[in-house]
């Protein structure tokens, strides 16, 4: 007597119990991230070939798999580095826009019109030293906005650096993460099985480390001498491994030995391998978080990059720059007509050292302040961060000059006609002067300074939200392929439920039969 049928009824109860299984695996995991949804493959067993034809023999369980489209992988680590580099950008403006306080009550606008109010005021009653002193103070006001504006700026770069360093530790411990899983996934499957909860595992790491920097990852299929077909992951980024395998490359950073631009701080980080090979920023393929830290930190704007033929991103330097340049040629210009005669020379002291000065700028080592007739004042050295009110006149605000006969050094005061505004009458005309920069008047600059910063910022939030619009979109598709769907597995708990419970009652109806069939007809 054979008991195929009970063979045949038992692989049926063993193929439910591996569907329930799955289906429970599949519910449990329905929120947890990169998480696969997981299908069982069947197939019927071989049949037996019996006097009356073939016989079947039940079903096997082949294999369990996970619902994967590989091509939405691509597309979505493809996308989503540009993403990771333009959410970088729309921060790091939008704290540049803090710094610089505009649109603002107390912003460049209000620093600028007090100061030229205070000019008018002067010129209204230049011998009240009441209307002197609170022209210092709009002085003094208007040269602590350029330094606060400068320092908040190189604070940001030092904070992005910082960032720089943070992120390449993140690309690190991911790619560490990724060969881990290699190896572990490696070793699984070396005994015929799939490993798929490591692989979803693996894939969602790429996830992370695409929106770091700009990532391509493929798994190739080598056979073996022995015929054995042996698969291997690789992750590349800028065309150079990252992980092969088993075997893996990390960043480092180190400090750089020059500044690529002079405002730069010290302790900027370069990037290298740990093998010494250099770490390509420059090339057209980067991107991600990590150039978009880049960018910020020492993009200046200037012409074309020689390596990627593109425009040089206007970053923090930028910004510090055009600063510079405009308090280095705002006080240059003031100072010039504020230190002549009526007939327009430069008024010099017996050593041909200058004699008057609207500003001037501290040391940036000791933090002194120069005097306007030091013999080794330097305009260069005036920026942002060291402009300053003159020595002479934070002395005493009556020592502020009203007209062009007005004389006030080594503690002598001459002024024939104090009556006499021309001097502030002309300081005045400088705010409607048109060609004072060749982008017009002084707030004209200033004004394309904060048209550039809201450009580039509305260009990175525009770039943000179109690539988060398309990534969402692919990681819709992903989810439509690998996603759990409640409703589905709910249907597979009850067809697979029935299953087990129909061959639980072909096994039990078969056990009546070989019960009758053994125990009580042998007794007839």
């Amino acid at each position: 007597m054979a008991f195929g049928e009970l063979n045949v009824a038992m692989s049926g109860l063993f193929a439910a119990q591996y569907g329930l299984s799955v289906t429970n695996t599949n519910i449990t995991n329905m929120n947890t991230p990169g998480y696969s949804r997981q299908v069982i493959n069947q197939e019927a067993w071989l049949p037996l070939i019996g006097s009356a034809g073939m016989v079947g023999s039940g079903v096997e369980t082949v294999s369990i798999d996970r619902v994967r489209d590989p091509f939405l992988d691509q597309k979505y680590w493809k996308y989503n580095d540009t993403l990771g580099e333009y959410e970088i950008k729309s921060q790091q403006t939008s704290i540049i826009e803090g710094i610089f306080g505009e649109p603002a009550d107390d912003g460049f606008t209000k620093i600028y019109t007090d100061f030229f109010s205070g000019i008018d005021d002067l010129s209204k009653n230049s011998s009240a030293t009441e209307t002197a002193t609170a022209l210092r103070q709009y002085m003094i006001s208007f040269s602590d906005y350029y330094n606060e504006m400068a320092n908040g700026l190189t604070d940001l770069q030092s904070d992005v650096n910082l960032q720089i360093k943070t992120t390449v530790d993140n690309i690190n411990m991911l790619a560490n993460r990724i060969q881990n899983l290699n190896e572990q996934i490696y070793t699984y499957e070396l005994k015929g099985t799939v490993a798929n909860e490591l692989r979803d595992q693996r894939e969602l790491c790429v996830d992370e480390l695409s929106k770091f920097i700009n990532v391509e990852a493929k798994e190739v299929e080598f056979i073996k001498p022995d015929g054995r077909v042996e698969k291997q992951f690789q992750v590349y980024t800028n065309g150079q491994s990252l992980v092969d395998h088993l075997d893996i490359r990390n960043l480092e950073i180190e400090i750089r030995d020059t500044k690529n631009n002079e405002r730069d701080i010290d302790g900027l980080y370069d990037i290298v391998w740990d093998d010494g090979a250099k770490f390509d920023t420059s090339s057209q393929y980067f991107s991600g978080e990590l150039k978009g830290l880049f960018d910020m930190r020492d993009g200046n704007g200037n012409g074309l990059n020689p390596d990627t033929q593109q425009a040089e991103y206007g970053g923090i330097p930028y910004y510090l720059n055009r600063l510079d340049e405009f308090v280095q040629h705002f006080a240059k210009e003031l100072n010039t007509i504020y230190n002549q005669d009526a007939n327009g020379n430069q008024l010099v002291d017996e050593n041909g050292n200058t004699m008057h000065a609207l500003f001037s700028y501290r040391d940036e080592t000791t933090g002194e302040l120069i005097k306007s007739n030091d013999p080794l004042f330097d305009y260069t050295k005036l920026n942002a961060s060291t402009i300053s009110v003159s020595y002479e006149i934070l002395e005493d605000a009556d020592n502020i000059r009203t007209n062009y006969e007005h004389i006030t050094a080594d503690g002598k005061e001459s002024n024939p006609n104090p009556g006499n505004n021309d001097l502030l009458l002309d300081l005045l005309a400088q705010r409607e002067n048109q060609e004072f920069f060749n982008q017009g008047t002084p707030e004209d600059y200033m004004i394309s300074i904060f048209s550039a910063l809201g450009v580039n910022a509305s260009e990175a939030q525009m770039f943000a939200k179109t690539q988060n619009n398309v990534i969402t979109e692919v990681q819709k598709q992903r989810m439509s392929v690998s996603g759990v769907d409640s409703n589905e597995e709910f249907m597979n708990l009850l067809k697979y439920n029935m299953a087990y419970q129909a061959s639980a009652k072909v096994i039990s109806t078969l056990d009546g039969i070989y019960d009758i069939m053994i125990n009580r007809m042998g007794s007839w």
